[in-house]
């Protein structure tokens, strides 16, 4: 099953052709067929159309399909985790700023507006899509989620012992109130999906009103119950 009549007729290629595909071009094309077609569905041909290259320079980079969707999951998950992850290292890695309960307030809204922008576009929906409908068939896809999952765990968990450390925040229990913060956050995307609309979409249009009531739940769970705007 190719690309359908109507998405072939007003897909045009992302890219001008250059002389040099470049890789990452190449992914990010891969995730909006992927999302759109499904893995088994998906064709080598329209991935090449959307990214301005030839089928034959997709092999160049990617030798079989599995790498294309495994390296498109992976890029759209690295570019996201380098808009948040900095942020948590950076509360704790200058040693001339007190790690102070305001400090820690400033910190996590900052976070949290950098999370909703993130879950809330176009790409981080599509990344969703595919991971949850090729997850369970692709060990790789799988590994890879473990693997990044992990890092982003071991940064936030470090945040947080620091944090109570400081007397910033009330968190005995770093590891397992880092999964009810990624649980929260996620939520809103993974849901939306499950429920058959578009993921993030709440977050994104939503109430601006509802969007600070989580960040203010999440901050009275550390003791700051004066959450702030």
């Amino acid at each position: 099953m190719g690309v359908s009549t109507k998405k072939q007729g007003s897909r045009k290629p992302r890219w001008k052709r250059r002389p040099d595909a470049r890789p990452v071009e190449i992914a990010e094309a891969a995730l909006d067929v992927f999302a759109d077609e499904g893995f088994e569905a998906a064709r080598l041909e329209d991935i090449a159309k959307l990214a301005g290259v030839s089928k034959g320079t997709i092999y160049l980079y990617y030798p079989s399909k599995e790498d294309l969707l495994v390296a498109s999951v992976e890029h759209r998950i690295i570019t996201n985790q380098s808009k948040v992850l900095p942020l948590f290292l950076a509360a704790t890695s200058d040693a001339d700023k007190e790690l102070t309960r305001d400090h820690f307030r400033e910190t996590f809204s900052s976070i949290f507006k950098v999370l909703r922008e993130v879950l809330g576009s176009d790409q981080m929906s599509q990344a969703i899509k595919v991971v949850m409908a090729e997850r369970r068939r692709s060990k790789r896809l799988r590994r890879l989620q473990a693997e990044r999952l992990a890092l982003a765990f071991h940064i936030i968990v470090n945040f947080l012992k620091k944090a109570h450390k400081a007397g910033a925040i009330d968190c005995p229990y770093p590891e397992a109130i880092a999964r009810v913060m990624a649980g929260t956050v996620l939520s809103f995307a993974l849901i939306d999906e499950l429920l058959g609309t578009e993921p993030g979409s709440y977050i994104k249009k939503g109430p601006v009103e509802a969007r600070q009531a989580v960040l203010d739940f999440l901050l009275r769970g550390f003791g700051l119950a004066d959450g702030g705007k």
